[in-house]
């Protein structure tokens, strides 16, 4: 049996290809097209995405985006993008290191997860937000409202608030034995 040489190179040559997104799905789907040479640009190929059946972790496709594009057995019409390639024009997260997982969006939002400290650290640009259609448990030794341990700030709740004793709510005070600067009429 004999070998094109010539066609064995170009099969291997079109195994892998380092390129950038052109052009992304705009319908939400995980496809887009690569350059493919100058002004070449390429059929829409999948963008390979975390998801399965327990999991699915959408993040959206930009252009520009440096991708590594595999072309199962030199043909290419038929390509498989993996993107997130740290390189000189998008650079790692300020505190990469071995031990610390970041993720950071555009906007400065930032979650990250120290395994040596075991810190796990949310930071919120504007708003940061939890729901729960059940509930939400919060258990520490020690909660710091604004950095303090003692606070002055409100805890403002849209029901009643209930202690091992009852309802808080409409809780009172005596100031028989208690100094007010500001007793209310």
């Amino acid at each position: 049996m004999l070998f094109d040489i010539a066609e064995l190179k170009r099969k291997l040559s079109n195994l892998v290809r380092v390129t950038k997104i052109v052009t992304p799905n705009g319908d939400g789907k995980a496809l887009a097209t690569v350059a493919i040479g100058d002004d070449e640009e390429s059929i829409e190929f999948p963008v390979l995405s975390f998801a399965n059946s327990f999991k699915k972790h959408w993040i959206p496709i930009r252009a520009d985006e440096q991708v590594l594009v595999v072309f199962p057995f030199g043909n290419a019409n038929k390509g498989y993008i993996f993107r997130g390639i740290f390189w000189k024009e998008l650079k790692e997260p300020d505190g990469a290191d071995s031990k610390t997982e970041i993720i950071e969006y555009e906007d400065g939002a930032r979650l990250t997860y120290n395994t040596e400290t075991s810190t796990l650290k949310v930071v919120g640009v504007k708003i940061v937000e939890i729901e729960s259609a059940d509930s939400i448990t919060l258990k520490s030794k020690k909660i710091l409202l604004d950095g303090e341990v003692e606070t002055t700030k409100s805890l403002k709740v849209a029901e009643t608030i209930t202690d091992m004793k009852g309802d808080l709510t409409n809780h009172e005070h005596s100031v028989s034995n208690h100094s007010i600067a500001n007793p209310r009429p």
